[in-house]
């Protein structure tokens, strides 16, 4: 997670000029990426209590499993703020399903190796589910890329629908043939709702309210993080002491009594400075 977190202020710091250039993020794996939020958590309550633990189910009351997926969490939310979509990659296995009436056959299903906690906060965030197969076409043996999606998947949904599935050679091509195929449904889509705008003008219009949306997030972010610092400051800071740091917070006009998404940063910013220099 430090590479991580290190990778995203650079991105944040210089999100207006990374601008399109940078759509979407692959978290490859998924699974890995839960796992080191384990890694993390197990660190942060080892240290915190005083006491070694080896695995998420030793921390007591089984906070550990909680706080694992709400990091889990705050990490993809951050992305999301960024305006960046995000592809998980997966393993995947297949499973066999025996219906409850038993008339019914059993059927194999293809299933990610997630653990169900991870797929419960992933699979809402998911519009599609491609899975790469082996197949034989035209008596060529090839690879598909198969999507399924909206009404062919419970867990997932979307407004436009892939009724077919993309043969490719490389990953490349893959990733090419899917864009064209997107382009087409949501063409399509546009033509039968009546929209006469092109995909570009839609497009640009999208994109200039996105970094609207994501500059606003940022500002907001950074609010947050500076007010859990200042927070923390504060709890630290007893009697005399407070008084003399609030004093001179208010004669450098830099103390703010309630902060909010409204609070001046570069007023916030002059502000924990001085308390961390008290």
């Amino acid at each position: 997670m430090g590479s991580f977190c290190r990778i995203y202020r650079l991105i944040e710091d210089n999100r207006e000029a990374v601008g399109e250039q940078l759509k979407l993020i692959i978290i490859d794996t998924a699974e890995e990426a839960y796992s080191s939020c384990e890694n993390y958590m197990l660190r942060k309550e080892s240290s915190r209590d005083g006491i070694k633990y080896n695995k998420i189910g030793d921390i007591p009351h089984g906070r550990g499993y909680a706080d694992k997926d709400e990091y889990f969490k705050k990490q993809i939310k951050r992305l999301y703020a960024l305006g960046f979509k995000i592809i998980y990659l997966t393993h995947t296995e297949i499973k066999t399903v025996r219906p409850k009436d038993k008339r019914q056959e059993p059927y194999d299903i293809i299933k990610s190796t997630m653990p169900a906690r991870q797929e419960n906060i992933v699979m809402p965030e998911v519009s599609y589910i491609m899975n790469i197969e082996r197949a034989v076409i035209n008596g060529k043996a090839t690879r598909v890329l198969k999507i399924s999606g909206e009404d062919e998947s419970s867990e997932t949904g979307s407004r436009f629908y892939f009724s077919d599935d993309i043969p490719f050679e490389s990953e490349e091509e893959a990733v090419l043939k899917f864009q064209e195929k997107f382009k087409e449904v949501i063409k399509n889509r546009l033509e039968k709702d009546g929209i006469k705008k092109s995909i570009e003008e839609l497009s640009a219009e999208q994109n200039e309210e996105k970094m609207k949306e994501v500059l606003g997030n940022i500002e907001t972010g950074k609010i947050d993080n500076i007010k859990s610092e200042i927070e923390a400051l504060k709890k630290e800071l007893k009697g005399d002491d407070k008084i003399k740091v609030i004093a001179k917070l208010k004669e450098n006009n830099c103390f703010v009594e309630k902060i909010d998404t409204e609070t001046d940063i570069v007023k916030l910013t002059k502000m924990l400075d001085m308390m961390k220099s008290k």
